[in-house]
């Protein structure tokens, strides 16, 4: 489908679509078989070989260039690894700097078409809301995620519907909140349920940690005693129906977060594997990293058969990326804010950049699949202007 895609009808009508399909198809864990193969998902035939339709026109934009040259210090390390970790450990290390690249391709090859778009936001949104809740309600009272997958996983995890929608509604949600845009109650409801059926306490922590920031800085007096007197009723708010919740649902996942227990256990769930692979390590090892495909021994998969003991990636971004690279990742960090300055064409980027500073604490969105929505939708919103995106919204 995505491969036909590629060739379909004007540019602008292939984009349309396209973002249209990455909202609302279900890209979920427990229909992986279907959409994703050996870390190939197939939405990335359609950037492939539109990056390649760029490349083949010869002309580079300047930004991707310099993005290039500040990935090459990354890549140059490959061979070395190639000498004490797997090819495929390797190749799952390289992947996500092969997914930015496409990035910068789509967007900077194409960026006009991609903002002039016929892509409503609305339709979009409003039809992932209802199959999210169709979905949600299904899994949560028939169990029907467990018909698609035997993954363990899911017997003893709470009901989540993760697809790629979160990450695109949530920079979505802080854009509206940063920037106070009328939306109706009804589209608040189109981008907030999906968000809270993912269950993603990150996103949900990450987004209210980064709209208090603003408020701070960039508000009244009486604009701040409003806001945070709204903040601290939500949080009473969600502290009773947290309690009330099943252990099964969504929200049930925040039931951790209200003990000094639960906080701890699943700090040292995120961090402990770090130690554990940094151990005996040598001095030179924290400055320099131990190298790519470097694996973290995770003590909770072991109960699942169909995935390694050993994963790529810890969830936690800094981290990760430390045991790999050593104090190089600083590089890849600022590689993050340089691309979402460059397209920005309003003050937002710096508090995309906080949002991604904090959801790396607890999540190396870096080497998620998820990661292309996220970060192009990061993009997106940091170069449309209010005008803009209230008529993609209307």
């Amino acid at each position: 489908m995505f491969f036909l895609l590629s060739f379909y009808g004007s540019k602008n009508k292939r984009f349309s679509i396209f973002f249209y399909l990455i909202t609302v198809l279900p890209f979920v864990n427990f229909l992986t078989v279907f959409h994703t193969n050996f870390q190939y998902s197939v939405f990335y035939t359609f950037l492939i070989i539109t990056g390649a339709t760029y490349i083949n026109k010869g002309k580079i934009d300047k930004h991707i260039v310099v993005v290039v040259l500040l990935m090459l210090p990354f890549l140059l390390r490959v061979p070395f690894g190639i000498i004490s970790n797997s090819y495929v450990d390797i190749a799952k290390d390289v992947k996500p700097f092969f997914i930015l690249l496409l990035i910068m391709l789509f967007w900077f090859g194409f960026k006009e078409s991609i903002i002039n778009s016929t892509f409503r936001f609305t339709n979009a949104i409003k039809h992932n809301f209802v199959i999210a809740s169709l979905f949600f309600i299904s899994m949560d009272l028939f169990d029907v995620h467990k018909f698609f997958s035997n993954d363990p996983y899911f017997e003893i995890n709470v009901v989540r519907y993760t697809n790629f929608a979160p990450f695109f509604l949530s920079p979505l949600l802080l854009y509206i909140l940063v920037n106070q845009v009328k939306v109706s109650k009804i589209h608040l409801l189109y981008i907030i349920a999906p968000i809270l059926y993912s269950g993603n306490r990150t996103i949900i922590l990450s987004l209210i940690l980064v709209v208090s920031v603003y408020y701070f800085f960039n508000s009244t007096i009486a604009k701040k005693i409003q806001y945070f007197s709204i903040v601290l009723i939500s949080i009473l708010i969600l502290f009773l129906v947290t309690n009330l919740a099943g252990e099964s649902t969504a929200l049930g996942r925040f039931k951790e977060l209200l003990s000094v227990e639960g906080v701890s256990k699943s700090l040292n769930n995120r961090f402990g594997p770090y130690f554990v692979t940094m151990d005996n390590s040598s001095e030179i090892d924290y400055i320099k990293g131990k190298g790519v495909g470097t694996t973290f021994f995770i003590e909770w998969f072991t109960y699942r058969e169909n995935i390694k003991d050993n994963n790529i990636y810890l969830d936690n971004l800094y981290l990760t990326l430390h045991a790999k690279y050593g104090l190089m990742s600083i590089i890849l960090w600022f590689t993050f804010y340089y691309l979402l300055r460059s397209v920005a064409t309003n003050n937002l980027y710096k508090y995309y950049f906080l949002f991604l500073l904090i959801i790396g604490i607890t999540n190396s969105f870096f080497y998620q699949g998820s990661f292309f929505w996220l970060f192009f939708s990061l993009m997106l919103f940091s170069s449309l202007s209010k005008e803009e995106l209230i008529r993609k919204i209307s």
